[in-house]
């Protein structure tokens, strides 16, 4: 199985001809690393090593990442065309840290609070985040909305939220499956689906009237709005989506270069 590679800031790299990399470091025994069981390269800005070594990485198609010696983030070079290798072999290895639900409730709290603040701007309101479940609760009664419809509304677009979070999946190249593993605690997948799904509350409170009406509505009619709904905010869904997911590299990486 193949592993990362991390390299210290006064790590000396060369390439043989196994072909491998041979790592030295003062007053240490060199280690020779085949670059077929090499995943990615993490390495400080000064670490020294040949222009051969990059070449090599580039036809192996393994990815390099480059930091400070305070851990900031550098740049960092992928040559995989597509994400299936790389993201499976990320977050099986995210999975394997010590503390990662932790720092992923973290960064997903975050994100949940950018969501429900791009709500109460979006409706021109003051969000209260330390009162969450009742600021919603006042919002819905302000506008004569009964709260159990509204988590009816609001659960199926977040069924269409996870759809959509797995077709960009699928457009990217990244195997769904990688990124929901309910056993071990890990649903980015649903995860962001409900960022996207709390998006939707705009809909239906600045329409409030057509949405109560519907409340008496048959299935298939409450369907085709709720549908319908989605489709015409999709392209805003998207962009939010792909806010998510570049803020999740950022939150990966910075989990892999802080190891």
């Amino acid at each position: 199985m193949k592993q990362p590679l991390y390299l210290g800031s006064r790590a000396v790299v060369r390439l043989d001809d196994g072909p491998s990399l041979v790592v030295k470091v003062v007053k240490k025994i060199p280690c020779r690393f085949p670059l077929a069981r090499i995943s990615r390269i993490v390495m400080f800005a000064s670490t020294n090593f040949s222009s051969l070594v990059i070449k090599a990485c580039m036809k192996a198609k393994i990815s390099m990442v480059w930091r400070a010696t305070n851990g900031v983030y550098l740049a960092s070079f992928n040559p995989l065309s597509v994400g299936e290798t790389l993201w499976t072999e990320r977050i099986t290895d995210l999975l394997s840290q010590r503390g990662w639900k932790n720092r992923y409730r973290n960064w997903l709290n975050a994100q949940h609070h950018l969501a429900m603040v791009s709500l109460a701007r979006q409706l021109r309101i003051v969000y209260e985040p330390r009162r969450e479940k009742e600021w919603l609760n006042r919002l819905f009664h302000h506008y004569s909305i009964r709260r159990q419809w509204a988590e009816c509304l609001l659960q199926m677009w977040r069924t269409m939220a996870i759809s959509a979070v797995i077709e960009y999946w699928l457009v990217l190249e990244v195997p769904p499956e990688i990124m929901q593993i309910p056993s071990r605690g890990w649903k980015l997948t649903e995860d962001m689906a409900d960022c996207l799904a709390l998006d939707m509350l705009v809909v239906l409170i600045n329409d409030a009237d057509k949405w109560r009406k519907l409340r008496g509505a048959d299935k298939d009619t409450v369907n085709f709005m709720v549908v319908q709904a989605f489709e015409r905010r999709r392209k805003r869904q998207m962009n939010l989506l792909g806010g998510l997911y570049f803020r999740f590299q950022r939150w990966i990486l910075e989990c892999e270069l802080c190891r």
